[in-house]
């Protein structure tokens, strides 16, 4: 099961806020991997206004094929999306102390940093933390966050895949003086979507989640699927779902999630779709 579709947008880890697509170009890339332009002849680039950008779902294929020694090799149930996200912590916060990776038991937990006189974990919960899929049914997100912190007495944070991945989310998962009043969710390629969890409390999990985040400030989630225009100061294009409901091939109940109030779908939905 594919769980991301056609490519939509760039996305560029110098400016993270501003940027939210699929695209990444083959200079973080490099970053990213630790790939050397040799190591990347044979991984097709799209040239988007004069820049080299790949497709995240390639370049995870390749990654996930391609031993190469000077690499972070790939290892499974390891996403694309920490390691993005390593690098905006890094960027974030330079003196910050990263492990990818931490082991616990048997198990791993994502990311692990310490700064300052702060230490914490990062869990990202990609679509299949979320869905039934084929031979396990997923599990309450909370029960590993309240399992880790349980063990190591500091804050398990869950980003998940609906959320930007940006510096400002980042700040505001964090509670920082600078950081801005609100975050924000985007979704611009998953095949994946609230309708479609697994859990009789989606609703609540979703909210519980996304609230870390300060990401919906009045309340409405619609915007996650919606373009955004640089006017806004944040680049993103409409999520191909819109478009599928409008022409009736998809059912806009795959935007309102189990538990959701029946009285109140509209907060699940853009404007475009909203009843009056």
């Amino acid at each position: 099961m594919g769980l991301l579709g056609k490519p939509q947008g760039i996305f560029k880890l110098d400016e993270s806020d501003k940027y939210v697509g699929s695209f990444i170009s083959k200079k973080d890339v490099k970053i990213l991997l630790g790939f050397n332009d040799d190591d990347l002849e044979d991984l097709k680039f799209n040239n988007i206004n004069g820049v080299d950008y790949v497709d995240e779902v390639k370049l995870r294929d390749f990654w996930k094929g391609k031993s190469v020694p000077n690499a972070v090799p790939y290892k499974k149930g390891i996403s694309l999306d920490e390691y993005i996200l390593i690098e905006i912590i890094k960027r974030t916060y330079p003196l910050a102390q990263i492990k990818s990776q931490f082991k616990w038991g048997r198990k791993y937990i994502d990311i692990y940093v310490e700064m300052d006189d702060r230490k914490f974990f990062i869990e990202f919960h990609g679509p299949v933390h979320f869905i039934k899929m084929l031979y396990n049914d997923p599990k309450d997100p909370f029960i590993r966050k309240n399992q880790i912190e349980d063990e190591f007495g500091i804050p398990c944070y869950i980003w998940p895949y609906w959320i930007q991945r940006c510096s400002s989310n980042l700040k505001v998962l964090l509670g920082d003086s600078d950081a801005p009043s609100r975050g924000y969710g985007a979704l611009w390629s998953t095949k994946v979507f609230f309708g479609e969890f697994f859990f009789p409390n989606s609703t609540q999990i979703i909210e519980n989640i996304t609230n870390q985040f300060k990401a919906t400030p009045d309340g409405s989630y619609g915007y996650f699927y919606e373009a955004w225009s640089s006017d806004l100061g944040r680049i993103k294009q409409e999520h191909p779902i819109l478009e599928k409901i409008r022409k009736g091939k998809k059912s806009i109940d795959l935007l309102i999630p189990p538990g959701a109030d029946p009285n109140n779908k509209n907060k699940w939905l853009p404007k475009v779709l909203q009843s009056v």
